[in-house]
């Protein structure tokens, strides 16, 4: 038979090569801070850090509460500090947002700061001057619970019960009910259960800091596990009976503590 023309040939040729190597990506430049947001986040860790020095140099001192502090003691100018940075601020919610998750930090971290009484006290209050200069704070710190890829923050229970009980987290919040859910993945996800069940019988039943209305979300999510799962456990089974009867009105204020 006769032969391949030369542009059959060149056209074999062609389909016949090696795909190219792909591209190389150039490596995901990391988003930079403005130098004024920077230096003002470094001056509030700064403010943090001395109140921590304060706090532990002295045991009596940490037992403390906030409130039992005289007018003008010198974690409360600290903290004043901090609101001053913050409100002179050209970027003050960058700011207030770049600063937060670091208070949360230290509520969690095994330091004997966020351990204390007066250090936690002094974070959280921290925290509620943020919220002054950013209402947006509540959903971005929801946010940041739930998105974590840390399970050290995404399932902490310390952390969480503190941001509820300063009213710096909605359990029903769009963003936190909603992470949640994907975390307990309709009894998939074993760890959100578990997570969900202690923290909605701490806030909701033992310390009633919140009420049925104020996590029905997640109460709904949990109803839909019970269903979903083949033998739902007794912790889940409880506390569902118990939230309805609380909503109901019939069940038994918790005793008071030790």
């Amino acid at each position: 038979g006769t032969g391949a023309s030369p542009s059959e040939q060149a056209m074999r040729a062609f389909m016949d090569a090696p795909p190219p190597p792909p591209p190389v990506a150039p490596p995901p430049v990391a988003p930079t801070q403005p130098e004024h947001v920077r230096v003002a986040v470094e001056k509030c860790v700064g403010f943090l850090a001395k109140a921590e020095d304060l706090v532990l140099r002295s045991p009596a001192l940490a037992a403390s509460s906030l409130s039992s502090l005289p007018p003008g003691h010198e974690l409360a100018a600290l903290m004043m500090q901090t609101y001053q940075v913050l409100h002179k601020s050209l970027s003050r919610e960058d700011v207030a947002l770049a600063y937060a998750p670091r208070l949360c930090r230290r509520l969690y971290d095994q330091s004997k700061f966020g351990n204390c009484k007066l250090g936690a006290d002094w974070l959280l209050a921290s925290l509620s001057a943020i919220l002054d200069v950013t209402p947006r704070l509540p959903e971005k710190l929801a946010a940041w619970l739930v998105l974590s890829a840390d399970d050290c923050i995404r399932y902490n229970r310390q952390l969480a019960i503190a941001l509820v009980q300063a009213r710096m987290l909605n359990l029903n919040s769009p963003e936190y009910s909603g992470g949640v859910l994907r975390l307990m993945d309709n009894g998939r996800g074993q760890a959100g259960v578990d997570f969900t069940i202690d923290i909605l019988q701490h806030c909701l039943l033992d310390a009633r800091i919140v009420s049925t209305n104020d996590c029905f979300r997640l109460l709904d999510g949990l109803a839909k596990v019970q269903q979903a799962v083949a033998q739902p456990s007794e912790a889940l089974t409880t506390l569902l009976e118990d939230a309805r009867n609380l909503a109901r009105g019939v069940l038994p204020p918790p005793p008071p503590p030790p």
